[in-house]
């Protein structure tokens, strides 16, 4: 081995010489391999929240029950609002918000997941101008504003455009790594002086 790789035996003696290049290359493919399982995940979740089915995953299943819940709050609250305001259910809705409804505190209260999952679905209402979970429905957070797409349909947007970042990252560091890599065995005492 001695005549094939000569700058490998001349490292032998130095430890120091050999932690420093793993020192470099150890993080970066660390940082490779965390990067293309994010990318991974994500292409994972889009296809999840892309699916026309709404009950094989279990938590766009929660959150469409959850949807649906606050549906029929929002329903029962502004209909009792129109009953004893003399306005139609429409007018109502227009400007009545769901938190003011008498039965939202109690709920919330008393069933955290509905708060964590009422909590996303309103920021996701509000961010990505959507209604409904699984399927396009009325909007119940931003009631009167036009509807684009289902909420799981617009979050899955979001996951395309993150994975696409993931795995641009994932080339950059793979890059990196092979760079590092290529550096180090052909000038192997580059390091020599750090």
């Amino acid at each position: 081995m001695g005549d094939a790789l000569p700058h490998l035996d001349a490292q032998e003696g130095d430890p120091l010489q050999g932690s420093s290049k793993i020192v470099l290359v150890l993080p970066a493919a660390i940082l490779a391999i965390t990067c293309q399982l994010q990318s991974w995940q994500f292409a994972g979740q889009q296809v999840q929240l892309t699916a026309r089915d709404c009950e094989s995953f279990p938590v766009k299943a929660r959150l469409e029950r959850s949807w649906w819940r606050a549906y029929e709050l929002w329903d029962s609250c502004t209909k009792e609002l129109a009953r004893t305001s003399g306005a139609s259910q429409q007018e109502v809705k227009a400007f009545a918000r769901f938190e003011s409804c008498s039965e939202y505190r109690p709920l919330i209260l008393h069933e955290d997941h509905l708060a964590n999952d009422w909590k996303f679905l309103a920021e996701t209402e509000h961010t990505h101008h959507c209604g409904g979970w699984c399927t396009v429905q009325p909007s119940i957070w931003r009631a009167g504003s036009p509807i684009g797409d289902s909420c799981s349909m617009a979050v899955a947007r979001v996951f395309v455009g993150t994975g696409r970042m993931s795995f641009q990252a994932t080339v950059y560091v793979g890059l990196l790594l092979m760079s590092t890599s290529v550096a180090l065995v052909l000038r192997p005492n580059w390091s020599a002086g750090l």
